[in-house]
């Protein structure tokens, strides 16, 4: 709006406040309507407590599974522990049709701990229709 120099100054202020709410409006409205077939949205979590390696647990999977009729969209993980306790060796997605034709998904996250104690490991799922 910087190349308007030649109209009155009002007006400059004028086109500039509402260039201001305009592009914020328009990202508004191609996100809801980019939304608008998302159906049955939400999370859910799965935690579990992950042994130390040296009590003969090498490695913990942890998944968060969708409810039936969901697919995952992403996911996630936290842990609580001793920095530098446990390692993370995959995250990721997971997708599987039985042999009914259901199809199941989760987030698994695959880790490992090297501390001298116990770590507490949760992953999470986004989920949706």
């Amino acid at each position: 709006m910087d190349t308007l120099h030649t109209v009155e100054k009002g007006s400059v202020t004028a086109v500039r406040a509402a260039s201001r709410w305009v592009v914020p409006f328009l990202l508004l409205v191609v996100a809801t309507a980019g939304c608008a077939g998302l159906v049955g949205y939400e999370r859910v979590f799965e935690e579990r407590t992950v042994l130390p390696i040296s009590s003969g647990v090498a490695y913990t999977v942890v998944s968060a599974t969708c409810p039936a009729g969901k697919k995952v969209l992403g996911g996630g993980f936290q842990y609580t522990g001793t920095t530098g306790q446990v390692t993370v060796i995959q995250s990721f997605p997971q997708y599987f049709t039985d042999a009914s034709g259901n199809s199941l998904s989760w987030w698994q996250v695959g880790v490992t701990n090297t501390g001298a104690s116990a770590a507490v490991v949760t992953s999470w799922a986004t989920c949706a229709q």
